[in-house]
């Protein structure tokens, strides 16, 4: 028996359709925000939206496959 290993994570059907560096939008409290994936997860994807200000930090969110709109 091995302790700290964890088995591999399968991909699933819904990120199939979204690929890194995809443009994306998704509603958040019904606001449509427009942003790019980052990194695909097994059930979702970070997306990082763009800066408001020069001094802004860039922002980073996780998101839902089912949530995401391709643009």
């Amino acid at each position: 028996m091995v302790f700290g290993q964890w088995k591999p994570q399968e991909v699933s059907e819904q990120s199939k359709a979204f690929y890194e560096n995809q443009h994306v939008s998704f509603l958040y409290r019904k606001v449509l925000f427009a942003g790019k994936i980052e990194k695909l997860l097994v059930n979702s994807a970070i997306v990082l939206l763009p800066l408001t200000s020069p001094s802004a930090f860039q922002e980073k969110t996780v998101i839902q496959y089912n949530k995401l709109i391709i643009v």
